[in-house]
């Protein structure tokens, strides 16, 4: 459900089930409320579920998370679902090692660091800001030495779970340096530091797409779908189209940029749903737009360089993915231009003749920015950060 529901839908829903929860006393430990050990640790998995849906919905939506420091709800254990039970006395012993709730553990442990990470907190003299690369490594650590290291990954949830951790850190690698570069002001400063610090973004980015790539190749994985789907990191494609689509500051797409679009396209066709001319997902619609900007930024490129010319005998290969998208795109314009056709006849009859297509390209389709110009350095990181400061996908529909 959380794949394919409206995520508004479900950010509305999921708001009266954080008063729901925190109405029953979830957000305290059941420790700290005298509660037997069954009922604590079945609040802790519950609580933390929500816990991470709310993160994950505050990032999509650009909205702030209504979760706060406050609630002392502590991680559940790392425990098999058969270790506990209602009439258990004391409290089970943790596993060291894997167990049945390794996979969500990870997921709670990559929540709690953002939440303890927040932009919003950084004016809190108690909670230092990510400022360094300490934290992240801490975290990988972290996972590495409670959780990672003991995944098997013959057990599809235990490789998911590798998969997942190592996405994730990719992620707060691209936030560490775009936080970074701001701090520095790199964009004033030093450009060519600044391009570097773009390159290693570029670099995580299609790492985070590969993974996922790797996740929908491999079929022991295909009943997490619905997961990894609705977890999909929509900062990183985004990112390197934007980049790709700014190929008129470089002489060509590097060894870098190639692989990252190499990465777009498997993206694209382990993701038909992104191709969908009628999807009502804006982060789809984003996406389309952005990968046929980045492909006619670089055919324009190859044309005007003669890299395809009759000369060279070098026919311009166009990807499967952009002559999907082209054909949809001539598919609305003549919507488009069927739409219009009562305007026309109307203009007509006050002997103001106008063409279909020209009306089309005036005033009907929506119109492509320039999302990365060549003269300016500076650019807006917020997609990779977390959670998305002041994003709304809603400011995308212009495309």
């Amino acid at each position: 459900m959380l794949h394919t529901t409206d995520n508004h839908t479900i950010w509305i829903m999921l708001g009266t089930v954080i008063r729901m929860a925190r109405s029953q006393g979830l957000h305290r430990d059941g420790v700290i409320l005298r509660l037997k050990p069954f009922d604590t640790e079945m609040r802790r998995r519950l609580w933390w579920y929500i816990s991470t849906l709310d993160n994950r919905l505050s990032e999509i939506l650009g909205l702030e998370s209504t979760m706060n420091l406050s609630e002392d709800t502590i991680l559940p254990s790392n425990l098999d679902d058969g270790d506990i039970s209602p009439d258990m006395i004391t409290p089970a012993s943790e596993h060291v090692g894997t167990s049945d709730m390794t996979f969500s553990l990870v997921k709670y442990e990559i929540t709690r660091f953002q939440q303890e990470n927040d932009p919003r907190l950084e004016s809190r003299s108690d909670l230092p800001p990510l400022s360094s690369s300490d934290k992240v490594s801490s975290l990988e650590k972290l996972l590495e030495e409670k959780y990672i290291r003991f995944c098997d990954p013959v057990v599809p949830v235990q490789l998911l779970t590798t998969v997942v951790m190592r996405s994730s850190i990719c992620r707060f690698k691209q936030m560490l340096l775009r936080r970074q570069s701001y701090a520095s002001n790199l964009e004033l400063s030093d450009s060519s530091l600044q391009q570097q610090i773009y390159k290693n973004i570029l670099n995580l980015s299609t790492r985070v797409i590969s993974y996922d790539s790797f996740i929908h190749r491999d079929p022991s994985l295909s009943g997490f779908f619905w997961h990894t789907d609705f977890y999909f990191s929509w900062g990183s494609p985004i990112f390197i189209l934007k980049i790709l689509a700014s190929v008129q500051s470089v002489p060509d797409w590097d060894s870098d940029m190639l692989a990252a679009w190499a990465q777009i396209e498997e993206m694209h066709r382990l993701h038909p749903e992104f191709l969908t001319p009628d999807s009502q997902r804006s982060e789809h619609r984003v996406v389309a737009d952005l990968t046929l900007n980045a492909w006619n930024a670089r055919e324009e490129f190859l044309i005007s360089n003669n890299c395809t010319s009759s000369i060279s005998r070098v026919p311009l290969q166009i990807p499967a993915v952009v002559d999907k998208l082209r054909q949809h795109q001539k598919k609305d314009r003549s919507k488009s231009c069927h739409i219009n056709l009562h305007d026309l006849q109307q203009q007509r009859k006050v002997g103001n003749m106008m063409d279909c297509e020209t009306e089309i390209n005036n005033d009907s389709l929506p119109r492509h920015v320039d999302f990365y110009p060549a003269n300016s350095p500076s650019f807006e990181f917020n997609i990779l950060d977390t959670p998305l400061e002041d994003m709304s996908w809603s400011g995308w529909d212009i495309y």
